[in-house]
Order: C-alpha cells, then structure tokens, then sequence
C-alpha cells in the first residue's frame, strides 16, 4: 500500500536517522525495499545503501537516482550478491512459505554479521502473511545460524517486535527459546503494568471498598506464575554458553517489573485519594430527592401567597431559636430549602465532580438525552419560526448491510421532521441497492440514484447532492450514525442565527460492529488555524448554495475531498458555529481511516495539496505545509524581517 508521499518519507526518515545513530554502518541492504524510501533516506544521509525486492513494480516507483541502488530479486532463490555492515529485514518473511524460510535466511545471514530484522507476530488477517511467527521461533531460526538476539539493543524506532542478531560461535541455539519467549511476555507485562501504573482504573466504586487495592491485588496473584516462568528460563539460560549474560537480562528485567510494580502501589494510593470525588454520584441522588421535596413546597407554598409568608415567619423563628442559620445537611452538595437560588450552583458542582471519574461510556449515558426530553423538543420546534430542509448526502459503495441500515434508521429516528436522505449508490452489489430500496418505498424522504459506476467519494457525493433540494447539505458516511436530535439541535443553532452558514458538532467512533462508542474528539470553536492541520470540521452541516459555489467536492482530492471542500467554504464564509455534544459517530470499519489513518495512505499528498491550494488560493504562497511525526499537518510561514521585537509592558 505504499505511496511516495510525506507520510512515508518521515516515517523511514526516522528509521533511517535512529540506524546512522545507534549502529552507525558503512554499507546497509534493505532486503524487501519496496519502492526504496529506506535506500533514499540512508544514501541522504552518506550511507552506501541498496534495496532489493520481488516486486517489479515496486521497483519501478523507486526514484529514479535510486533506481541504480535497487534490484529485482527473491530472497530465497538467490544468494545476495556482495556483503553488508548491515542487513534491514523489515516485514518482509512472513510473506513467504515455509518451504522458502531456509534458504531466505541462510542468504539473509550469509551477507551481513548485522541484521535488523522485524516481522509482525500476530498478524494472520493479511493475505499474504503465509508465515506469521511468535519471536521466539525467529530467534531459533536464526540461531541456527549462529546469529544471537542482542537483548540489550533498544529496536522500539522500528516495531515494538522487532530485533537485532548478530553473528556469535554459541552454539546451543535452542537455549534461546525459553529466553525469547520469557522476554517477550515481561515485556508485554511491562506495557500491561505501565498502562496502569500511569491510568486511573475507571471501574472503580465507592460502593466497593476494595477497588483501590484490586491492581495491586492482580500484580501479587500475577506474581507466582510469573516468578515460576522466570526462574524456568534462568535454568535453562543457565546451561546455555550465553547462559551469565541472559540471566543478568532477564534478572535486570525481573527488577524492572519490581520498579513498575512500586509505582503502581503508588498510583493505586493516588487512586484511593481521588475516589472521593465520586461521593457527588451519591450526592446526586441525595439532592434529586431534596429538589422533588423543595418543588413539592413551591407547589404548596407558591411565591407571594399568604402560606408562603407564614413559612418564612416560622423558618425565622426556628432560626432565631437555634441561634444560627438551618442548612442542608454536611453529607449533600444541596443549598438550604429556602434558598433555591444557589441550587443552580450545587448541580453543577456535583454534576461535574461525578463527571471527572466517569469512563467515556458513562459519561455518554449521563448526558444523552432521555427518551422524555426528546419528546418534550417537539414542543420547543412547534414554536420555531424557521425550519429549514437538511439534506443529507451519502456516497454509496458497498457498506456492511447491518451498518448502512444502521445508517438509514438512525436518520429516520431523527426527531427533527424536515430532512431528506440523499443517497448515491457507485454500483454496489444488488444486497444493498434491495436494501436502500426498501427504504425508499417506506419514506418518501429517502431519495437514491443508483450510478452506472463507482465515482469514487467525491463524485459519488456530489451526486448525492444533486438530489437535495434543502437549504442545507450534511456530509454523511454510508456506515456512520448520528443521535436522534443532530437535526433539531442544528436548526437549534439556526433559531438563534439564520445567518450561518456550516454547522458542526463534535464527533466519537463506533466500533465496527456498532456496540460501543469511544475515542471522542471535542471539538473548539472555529479556529482557521487548526483546519490547517486537521480536517476537524469533517462531517458538518452547510447552505447548500455554499456548496454549490465552491464546486462541490473536487474527483482529485478524492479521500481528502471533505478538507479541501471546507478550505474553499471557510474561504467564503465565516458564519460558523459549533454544537458542543458528540452528536456524530463515525464508525472504525476495517478499510475507513477512522480504524485506522494508514488505510488510505493516498489521501496525505491530497491533504497537504488541499491546504497548499487554500495558501495560495489566500495569497500566502510562501507558506509551507509538511507532515509532522505525528503525522498531522503544520504550516510554517515566511520569515519576512530580519528581526522580531518582543515588547515586554512591566510596573511594580
């Protein structure tokens, strides 16, 4: 899936920037080079750097400076044809069979004494891994060849999996795999036990006054088998020739397990401290009762009659006689029964102290609307003087059934009345041009265009478009879903400013199979600076003659369509506003960028050409845009002065 883009030229950068580093070699091979961004980087770098790799094609992307530095060539059917300071091995033999791994890593090992070797371990999804391996068995094979797994070398800059060997005359290779796989479970014990030394445990209960001493509970239940397996591999690293080096390993790590230990202790107490902010959850409970008592007494005792006057008379009597002030008990967060003008006040203190301890899940089903308030809105939209049509645009093209009906209904749930579901099926496959029109002939408001082809997103969505008929268009996705009131709280918006012209709100995912929502993205308000580094506008609202006048979406930013579009919008128009609910669920199928960003590796170059366009369409053609480590966006702009005062106002 690679593509020469910015993305990728980082990447391997960094790989290439952490090799010259840490091992510092004269000559490198990269066996499995692709289209060579390893090769190009090492040689920028004054490394003599080669490639070789069965792909023709992939070959034939290499730059063309490169080109004379890469080859054509099966691993395991020919001898390499020079030696190395430094052989690269990186995901590439789990893609052959098992009958070619012999003789693969006999060449492997007969051009280098050095091998940076990495190959995923649990990847049996891909087609084409017909050899995924656990390390340890990677580790024997290359014993075998008299090539040790140096332990003490850090390989985290290229996979969490990944290890260096080096040629040593050991010559009891099979010792290495009690050790292999020992080190490979502390260290994902080590990952397991950071996770919690540095988080906070979200299940954790007042109600359960245990909850504070369960992780350490788990570490010392976890600590016999662990001990047991570890003190296995010592005997068996015992009677190795390697056997003092691998035990000092393993006995560093068994410490390091210790330490990590230490600190959870420590934060399971920082644990236990913050456990009181959950009394607010009980006192929510506490003051919903205290609040249906004082509407009770508003309902008897009405502002302004003569019972109401006569309470007041009695409550300062009983003051009087106590000598001081009738408040609400030490335990609650309620403010005193007849001063209802600080209650406000304490709900949202409880509320927000409750909410500081909640899991993301809790917290969604705290403040999503009840079934109630949903149907108290209708109330609200029968007074509205302007209700405007949304019309929401699907590209379609063979969605998961269950997640297009997903989709479908969760539209149809809206209870905001006046919207359309434009959608434009690219030729899918008969199931779901049956389903969407099965939907169709329920509601009238479900509009479809089946296309003789698949136009890819943007064509496929502006085809969509040309079936919308209101004053507004929402981008939506063909699996995604949105809450029941997105609508209504849009012309919500809209009440207050008719003028405005996108709308957005902030956004979470679904899992694939829709059951959970989670990693939530809050959104700020409008900020040009941070669309130039992130499409966070995405899945928005906007007038549809701003779409139309800006073109719709352009067929060459396909992937990165929806930014460039934006960027062209906020070009326009300002008149933005932001609705601060996650109100749109973007689901992680397994070929969407909301699984994962690598999915379509082809929409970075488009991305960064879409923000270099909105620069120049701006007049800032100086500007440059560039990928960072993390892979976003950033602009830097044209220093135009030799000097930059900094004005500093002081007194006293």
């Amino acid at each position: 899936p690679y593509e020469r883009n910015q993305h990728w030229l980082t990447f391997f950068a960094r790989i290439a920037d952490a090799i010259v580093r840490e091992i510092n070699p004269s000559s490198v091979l990269d066996a499995g080079c692709a289209m060579g961004f390893l090769v190009e980087a090492l040689r920028q770098r004054g490394v003599q750097a080669f490639g070789v790799d069965i792909s023709e094609y992939a070959i034939a992307q290499a730059p063309e400076e490169i080109k004379p530095y890469c080859w054509v060539g099966d691993l395991a059917a020919e001898p390499l044809p020079r030696r190395y300071d430094l052989v690269v091995c990186i995901e590439t033999l789990e893609h052959l069979r098992a009958e070619q791994l012999p003789s693969a890593l006999q060449n492997l090992c007969a051009a280098a004494d050095d091998i940076l070797f990495s190959s995923t371990p649990d990847d049996y999804s891909e087609a084409t891994h017909f050899s995924v391996q656990p390390p340890e068995l990677w580790a024997s094979l290359f014993a075998a060849q008299g090539f040790w797994h140096d332990v003490e070398f850090d390989t985290a800059f290229l996979t969490p999996w990944a290890m260096r060997f080096r040629k040593t005359g050991d010559p009891a290779p099979r010792a290495v795999i009690p050790l292999e796989r020992t080190l490979w479970r502390l260290r994902r014990e080590n990952t397991a036990l950071r996770g919690l030394a540095n988080g906070v445990r979200e299940d954790a209960s007042p109600a359960e006054p245990s909850a504070a001493e369960a992780p350490q509970a788990a570490v010392t239940e976890e600590r016999g088998p662990l001990w047991s397996l570890l003190q296995e591999a010592l005997d068996a690293a015992n009677a190795s020739a390697q056997g003092q080096a691998q035990r000092h390993e393993l006995i560093a790590l068994a410490a390091e397990n210790s330490s990590l230990r230490r600190e959870l202790a420590r934060a399971s107490t920082q644990l236990n401290e913050l456990l009181y902010v959950q009394r607010f959850q009980e006192a929510r409970l506490s003051y919903k009762l205290t609040r249906g008592v004082i509407k009770s007494a508003d309902a008897l005792l009405p502002e302004g009659s003569r019972r109401r006057a006569v309470y007041r008379q009695a409550s300062q009597a009983a003051r009087t006689l106590r000598g001081r002030p009738l408040t609400a008990p030490a335990t609650t967060s309620v403010a005193p029964a007849d001063d209802e003008a600080q209650a406000p006040l304490a709900v949202v203190a409880a509320r927000a102290a409750a909410r500081a301890s909640m899991s993301y899940d809790e917290w969604t089903r705290d403040t999503t609307p009840s079934r109630a308030e949903l149907a108290l809105s209708k109330q609200e939209m029968a007074r509205w003087t302007y209700q405007p049509t949304i019309s929401l645009i699907t590209p379609v093209y063979d969605p998961p059934i269950q997640a297009l009906r997903d989709a479908i209904e969760s539209v149809s749930a809206q209870t905001y009345l006046h919207w359309e579901l434009c959608l434009a099926d690219g030729g899918s496959q008969p199931a779901v041009a049956a389903l969407i029109a099965q939907y169709a002939r329920r509601d009238p408001r479900i509009r479809t265009r089946r296309l003789e082809r698949n136009l890819g997103i943007a064509g496929n969505t502006n085809a969509a478009a040309e079936l919308a008929t209101g004053e507004f268009v929402l981008l939506f996705d063909h699996d995604d879903t949105i809450e029941p009131d997105t609508l209504f709280e849009m012309v919500k918006a809209l009440q207050a400013d008719p003028t405005l012209d996108i709308l957005y709100c902030d956004e979470d995912k679904l899992t694939a199979d829709g059951a959970r929502r989670e990693e939530p993205f809050f959104k700020p308000d409008w900020s040009p600076e941070l669309l130039l580094s992130v499409n966070y506008l995405t899945h928005c609202a906007l007038r549809r003659s701003l779409f139309q006048e800006v073109g719709g979406c352009d067929p060459q930013f396909d992937g990165a369509q929806d930014w460039d579009l934006l960027l062209k919008a906020t070009e326009r128009s300002q008149r933005i506003h932001h609705i601060a609910r996650p109100l749109y669920h973007w689901r992680k199928a397994p070929a969407s960028a909301a699984g994962d960003v690598a999915a379509k590796p082809y929409v970075f170059a488009r991305q960064r050409q879409a923000v270099v366009n909105h620069l120049e369409r701006g007049g800032l053609a100086g500007a440059q845009a560039a990928y960072t480590d993390d892979g976003r966006l950033r602009v830097t702009w044209p220093v135009q002065h030799e000097r930059v005062s900094i004005i500093i106002p002081t007194r006293d």
